[in-house]
């Protein structure tokens, strides 16, 4: 048996045993098949020096449907006869795939089936994206916990295969668990080639997927390429308050090497606390070699404690340099010895 074959029939096998096991505590999921209820069991560990105090009551898992078990652990591909190395592009593929998706979908609802259905989709989108995806849309309109557990388990290899593809499902109101993941995924391998297109859907993704560490760096990118007026506009633009926190902080650290009065002025009349405070933090990420007095100001000026107390840090290790050591005496004497 070839290794490619070996590792997917390993992989359904696993799936079978994520099945029992969740079917031992979803009682939905392992009644399938099974009209009785589950009946206790008493293990006596009476034979050992506990007694018969020791004894544990568990339940015994009821069977799930042998047939979706045996559809599960049959290979997926023809073994193949000859020595050559594995290639998946001349192998013809059974129907066991869409088989076994159905078997799961005809379950009743349940964390099992849920899991199971994620997990068939995550293999089959690996050697057969384009099958996975046309299954999934047919057999899955219409019911939301189905259509959910089907985008789980393909979108993190479409991320990496059709990544313009995956925008399109998420411009289309589509969601699944753990989408920002695949999304930045997406995002960051279309902005290798089309940085505008990745950055434009950034800016207009909904506000739970607007990551702060992601607005930061396309808000620095567009400041380095375009000036920071570009980058004020597209921080301001930002729908998540974190997220805008993070891009004005980027915005204003271009804008300090090209105009410190004018980066000044705009971050002193920000109304909001959190963006004058990080806005505040690129003033000084713009000016602690060059302005090491005024840097430790505005670094006192910070509204929030623990956010004043970590750039008050951050200027002890950047001086913590010989080159700069002479500022360490500016700090309170609290932050005079970097930790």
């Amino acid at each position: 048996m070839k290794r490619g074959s070996r590792s997917r029939q390993l992989a359904r096998m696993s799936l079978v045993a994520v099945l029992a096991a969740m079917a031992c505590s979803d009682p939905e999921a392992s009644n399938v098949g099974s009209p009785e209820p589950a009946s206790p069991v008493v293990s006596d560990s009476s034979r050992d020096s506990a007694g018969a105090a020791n004894r544990v009551t568990t339940f015994a898992p009821k069977p799930i449907d042998p047939e979706l078990v045996k559809a599960l652990e049959e290979p997926s591909v023809i073994e193949r006869d000859d020595a050559k190395p594995f290639n998946p592009s001349v192998i013809r593929m059974k129907d066991n795939e869409a088989t076994m998706a159905q078997e799961i979908l005809d379950l009743p609802e349940s964390d099992a089936r849920e899991l199971a259905l994620t997990e068939l989709m995550r293999q089959w989108s690996q050697y057969d994206l384009e099958g996975a995806l046309k299954f999934g849309w047919e057999k899955t309109e219409g019911e939301i916990q189905a259509k959910r557990a089907f985008l789980k388990g393909v979108m993190p290899e479409m991320a990496k295969r059709d990544p313009q593809g995956l925008l399109e499902v998420v411009e289309e109101g589509h969601w699944w668990p753990d989408q920002w993941k695949d999304q930045r995924e997406a995002l960051r391998r279309i902005e290798r080639n089309d940085f505008d297109r990745a950055s434009e859907f950034f800016k207009n993704t909904g506000e739970g997927k607007q990551h702060k560490e992601e607005a930061y760096r396309y808000t620095s990118r567009i400041g380095r390429e375009q000036g920071y007026q570009a980058a004020i506009a597209y921080a301001e633009a930002m729908k998540k308050q974190i997220a805008k926190a993070y891009a004005t902080r980027a915005a204003v650290t271009q804008w300090v090497e090209a105009d410190s009065v004018g980066a000044s002025n705009y971050v002193n009349q920000c109304r909001n606390p959190e963006l004058r405070d990080h806005g505040i933090l690129g003033l000084i990420d713009g000016i602690w070699q060059t302005n090491p007095r005024e840097s430790v100001v505005w670094a006192k000026s910070i509204n929030h404690p623990d956010l004043r107390d970590t750039a008050l840090r951050q200027l002890a290790k950047r001086w913590s340099d010989p080159e700069y050591a002479g500022n360490l005496k500016l700090l309170p004497r609290a932050y005079s010895t970097p930790n």
